[in-house]
């Protein structure tokens, strides 16, 4: 998984991911629990090990 390191980089990655993929996330970000995941440094750090 690479770094992403600026708010231009993830948007750089996101606008290469194919329209279904992109609406997905999208939704996931409206969705409380679910950004939790991305906001809580030791669930993302659960969540990046599950899909590794």
């Amino acid at each position: 998984m690479p770094q992403i390191k600026s708010k231009e980089e993830a948007l750089q990655v996101l606008s290469g991911l194919e329209e279904k993929t992109l609406i997905r996330v999208a939704e996931l970000s409206t969705n409380k629990k679910a950004l939790g995941y991305f906001s809580n440094p030791f669930q993302y750090s659960v969540l990046k090990g599950f899909l590794k």
